[in-house]
């Protein structure tokens, strides 16, 4: 059963790289590491340019969930990108995020603000910082409940950042 897992796992990658290798050669595309650095980069510039619309400053929110529990959100909005900290806030029982969730509930959060559109890959995250403390609400590991914090969760941070943004002192 494993194998045959792992065979159809190389079957699907062999035949994404032909339909790769296709629409580059039908679009006179070369992705050389050096095009796909590029790329990159120039998705770092376009994010910073995004960046440039937002207030400079900080902003702290705290807000209790229905459960009692704490979250704290610092929000730090500078010339080299966005920092998250939400050091200070609690551990829940009833709701637990991983930390790759709460990154996509913030990231999420900023992209709704920008009117124009930008590519999510390691340029954009260049210029975003998220710091969750193990063992709170937004960086928990199994056992905990981490289901209901990639949906009831994200919603709730991403709000919380969106309330934050429009805080901001500059």
């Amino acid at each position: 059963c494993f194998e045959s897992h792992i065979a159809a796992r190389i079957k699907s990658l062999q035949s994404a790289r032909q339909t790769l290798r296709k629409l580059q050669s039908s679009h006179s595309i070369e992705w050389t590491s050096k095009n796909i650095k590029d790329y990159l980069s120039d998705s770092a510039r376009q994010y910073s340019l995004l960046i440039d619309d937002l207030p400079r400053g900080e902003s702290l929110l705290e807000t209790r969930l229905a459960d009692g529990t704490l979250v704290k959100l610092k929000i730090l909005i500078s010339d080299d990108g966005v920092r998250f900290d939400f050091t200070g806030s609690e551990d829940s029982q009833k709701m637990a995020m991983t930390d790759a969730a709460t990154l996509g509930a913030c990231t999420g959060a900023i992209l709704s603000l920008f009117r124009k559109s930008t590519p999510i890959n390691s340029g954009l995250f260049q210029s975003i910082e998220v710091i969750a403390p193990e063992d709170t609400l937004v960086n928990s590991k199994f056992p905990k409940p981490v289901y209901q914090g990639m949906t009831d969760g994200t919603r709730t941070i991403a709000e919380l950042v969106s309330k934050s943004i429009a805080s901001v002192d500059d």
